[in-house]
């Protein structure tokens, strides 16, 4: 638990760090300057970096854009490390970090993820769209993603999947330990 406190004070002060360049370096380029949309990797980047994780460390269990009534458009990433539970919101037009959630895992819970899967480590999120995708015979630059989110479904730990292609409403439920497609429902999004 202690290395694990080192370890969160150590990323936290490398944050620290990187704010203060990035803030130095936006006011050497001045007031106006005009800033491209931020992309749903470039979110899943600037979590990562702020989070002060590799990618090849996490599993991402949720990755969605999301516009709410009156607000600006936002990025939903949420994913786990072996030692903590990470959420973020990042505005789309600049890749702002609004919000972030951080929960260390205490020896229970740690015990308890091992125990409840053979492996005690599921697919990617990504692995998971791509299985579907395959499965739908589409790329993913075809499909515009409104959902792709870990869950407990029964007792088994599954990828929910919704996706666009056209007018098509794509719904998939996919185990997160083997990566089987456990429910595939297409409809007409009228």
């Amino acid at each position: 638990m202690k290395n694990t406190m080192m370890n969160y004070l150590e990323r936290t002060r490398r944050t620290i760090l990187r704010v203060a360049c990035v803030t130095a370096m936006i006011g050497t380029l001045g007031v106006g300057t005009a800033y491209a949309a931020v992309t749903l990797e470039g979110a899943k980047s600037v979590a990562l970096a702020d989070a002060g994780v590799a990618e090849s460390e996490v599993v991402f269990t949720e990755v969605k854009e999301k516009q709410e009534k009156k607000e600006a458009a936002k990025y939903e990433i949420e994913f786990y490390t072996d030692e903590a539970e990470y959420e973020y919101e990042i505005r789309k037009s600049d890749g702002a970090i609004l919000e972030v959630k951080m929960e260390l895992f205490h020896g229970e819970r740690s015990q308890q993820r091992s125990a409840n899967s053979t492996s005690g480590t599921y697919i990617s999120v990504d692995d998971a769209k791509e299985i579907v995708l395959k499965r739908a015979g589409l790329s993913e630059s075809e499909v515009r993603f409104k959902k792709a989110k870990l869950d407990k479904d029964d007792g088994i730990m599954v990828y929910e999947i919704e996706f666009y292609h056209g007018r098509n409403e794509y719904e998939c439920t996919v185990d997160a330990s083997t990566g089987k497609i456990i429910e595939y429902d297409v409809e007409i999004d009228d």
